[in-house]
């Protein structure tokens, strides 16, 4: 379903009603984005020790922007608000199930990349380099998620197609930006738990405790 001919109103006052509404919720993103931060490194940072009593350290050089408004992802935010009194739950599970499959794609992404490469390789990460023995696989899975989402943003689009198959090449930052806007909607329409049903993700857990 697309939007434009479903909510009536030209293109350029839909998107400045849908970049207004980012506007208006940005001190309550910007207020709570550090501890979102904290909470997704969390999910990407491990201290392991290797057979020989080296200290690894694997860490993903990881920062959710707080201010990202853009025409796409205004866009993206009226498909699933398209005022203040209206709230589409079966879209915005939609974009949360998208969501979870792409994390599920770039995991699978990473498994081959560790199958098809030395184990013992220095890999890049973001600006650092680790030895691949001495990280936890799901901590190296993660960093390699996160380091292909930065370099192939292409390939993290498929996420947003089934809400606008026009929406394409969102990229990661927009992406998780957007993300926390809508679950503050959510939370502000008081459909938390309609989610938590449908999805046990603890990473959007942790990030509704903060709201």
């Amino acid at each position: 379903m697309m939007f434009g001919c479903c909510m009536g109103g030209d293109m350029s006052s839909l998107l400045g009603k849908a970049q207004k509404m980012q506007e208006q919720m940005q001190p309550q993103v910007d207020a709570i984005m550090p501890q979102v931060n904290e909470i997704y490194l969390k999910q990407f940072r491990q201290v392991d020790t290797d057979h020989d009593g080296f200290l690894s350290v694997s860490e993903v050089p990881l920062t959710i922007p707080s201010v990202c408004v853009t025409q796409r992802s205004a866009r993206i935010l009226l498909k699933l608000f398209s005022d203040e009194d209206r709230y589409d739950e079966k879209a915005y599970l939609q974009f949360v199930h998208c969501f979870l499959s792409a994390n599920s794609l770039y995991d699978r992404i990473a498994k081959d990349y560790i199958e098809r490469t030395n184990t013992h390789k220095m890999v890049q990460i973001g600006q650092y380099q680790k030895m691949e023995h001495t990280v936890n696989p799901y901590t190296l899975e993660r960093c390699l998620v996160i380091n292909q989402m930065q370099i192939q943003p292409d390939l993290f689009s498929h996420a947003i197609r089934q809400i606008d198959p026009n929406l394409t090449g969102l990229c990661f930052d927009e992406f998780f930006t957007l993300f926390g806007m809508i679950m503050l909607c959510m939370k502000r329409k008081n459909v938390q738990n309609s989610l938590q049903l449908q999805y046990e993700d603890q990473v959007v857990q942790e990030v509704f405790a903060l709201l």
